[in-house]
């Protein structure tokens, strides 16, 4: 009997709206887990249909009371049409599955999609099953854990989105193959759980762009500042092939030569002035020596060992150094 009234009711959505009802999915996968990462961090009730937030309940919540406002945040963006105001329910309440025109703004492909990246969001501990305010400690009842929290901070640039993540690095004008390849590396660790692996990949990442910049630093030297070029030369050979001693040798130099002026006390290389404020002295050197340190650590036996959090950050915060750092590589190139 159950059957035969769940097939009546599905056939009277499909005879009445079903036609206007999108049948592709409409959503990537990103897109549905970035929305999922906004609805766990929404703050604003008054937007959401329930007047009710993750936030506003100590993180926790249900797996139906996600949809809702991942439903309601897709519509507000004009990603999908409202084609209907969602029903109004009490926080909490269990999940019983949604149907396309009678509670829900999604398609069943879009439902299925948001199911599988609930699952993925799981398995990656940003959040959990079950909740100490709820009624259940299983599924679907659901909290944000603490590791989620800080995720939901840089939801645009998480390294779980390894396609985002390698288009931001590929939108760098010198970027090249073997900066695809190192940071496609330290993507697959992480997403395996290979918080140590990832972090040394991170390491060669960044020691190979240190050659890069100092590579084609020299070349700019040689064209514009041949005395200098000749002074850094002598200091790199001092180094012993210790990429920390040359990036200091580097950066001793370079801020000699974006202050440098000419007879008439002009900036002789106004760019490259105005590109040091975005590397700040003590930020740049700490995270190198961070980065060097860090490998060279758990390359060897120790008691170092990376977690989700302290790695998830580290690879958010390469990802801006990368682009500031192609910001100077890419001025050298173009001027040598």
């Amino acid at each position: 009997m159950y059957g035969s009234k769940r097939e009546q009711m599905e056939n009277t959505i499909i005879e009445n709206i079903g036609s206007e009802i999108p049948n592709e999915c409409r959503f990537t996968t990103y897109e549905m887990t970035q929305y999922i990462l906004r609805a766990l961090a929404f703050t604003n009730a008054s937007k959401v249909s329930n007047r009710m937030t993750f936030k506003m309940y100590g993180y926790g919540g249900s797996i139906n009371d996600l949809f809702s406002i991942v439903d309601d945040l897709a519509t507000l963006d004009g990603k999908i049409e409202k084609a209907i105001s969602l029903p109004k329910s009490a926080w909490g309440i269990g999940w019983n599955g949604r149907n396309p025109g009678m509670d829900t703004n999604f398609n069943y492909e879009e439902i299925n999609l948001f199911m599988e990246s609930v699952y993925y969001l799981l398995n990656q501990q940003i959040i959990g099953p079950g909740n100490a305010r709820g009624i259940s400690a299983n599924l679907p009842w659901v909290h944000v854990t603490a590791y989620g929290r800080k995720c939901m901070e840089f939801q645009d640039i998480l390294p779980y989105d390894a396609d985002g993540y390698l288009d931001r690095v590929k939108n760098c004008s010198q970027n090249d193959a073997w900066d695809v390849y190192y940071i496609s590396q330290v993507l697959k660790c992480f997403n395996n759980g290979l918080y140590d692996a990832a972090t040394m990949m991170l390491g060669i990442e960044s020691e190979y762009l240190t050659c890069r910049l100092i590579e084609n630093y020299e070349a700019f030297l040689t064209k514009n500042e041949p005395q200098e070029k000749i002074a850094i030369e002598k200091e790199l050979k001092t180094c012993q092939g210790k990429i920390s001693k040359k990036y200091t040798a580097y950066y001793k130099s370079l801020n000699e030569i974006k202050g440098k002026k000419d007879a008439s006390n002009q900036i002789v290389y106004p760019y490259l002035k105005a590109l040091s404020p975005k590397m700040d002295d003590a930020a740049n050197a700490s995270f190198m020596n961070y980065l060097r340190l860090t490998r060279n650590e758990l390359a060897h036996p120790s008691s170092v060992k990376m977690d989700p959090t302290e790695t998830m950050l580290l690879i958010v915060a390469f990802l801006k150094y990368y682009k500031i750092q192609n910001e100077f590589l890419d001025y050298y190139v173009k001027n040598s």
